[in-house]
């Protein structure tokens, strides 16, 4: 789409030296370039919208345990199946997280 854009804005016919109905014509052919150029650039703009909002409709809702491998909603910090912890899961969380008490989560 950027290439389009600039090659549209620099496609606008030379007015140089024109006079009379020749100027006219030449920049009326200006104003349809800025025309077509600004319609380039909402089709792009929509087009991300769109885009966006079906990324948004699409995109799951829920996460695999890594340990039980049942669905769990993203948000929850613990599996309820087998009390995984996922927060030991987050980026900068290098010490593996809380420890779980004895008889729970993994050792099921």
């Amino acid at each position: 789409m950027l290439i389009l854009v600039i090659a549209g804005a620099n496609s606008g016919p030379d007015c140089s030296g024109k006079t009379g109905n020749a100027l006219t014509n030449c920049q009326a052919g200006e104003v349809g370039t800025g025309i077509g150029v600004s319609l380039l650039i909402l089709l792009w703009a929509l087009g991300d919208i769109i885009l966006g909002v079906i990324w948004l409709i699409t995109k799951p809702a829920k996460r695999e345990c890594p340990a039980c491998g049942n669905s769990v909603r993203k948000g929850v910090m613990q599996c309820r199946s087998c009390g995984f912890d996922f927060r030991h899961l987050l980026p900068g969380n290098a010490s593996g997280g809380p420890e779980q008490p004895p008889g729970e989560g993994w050792g099921r």
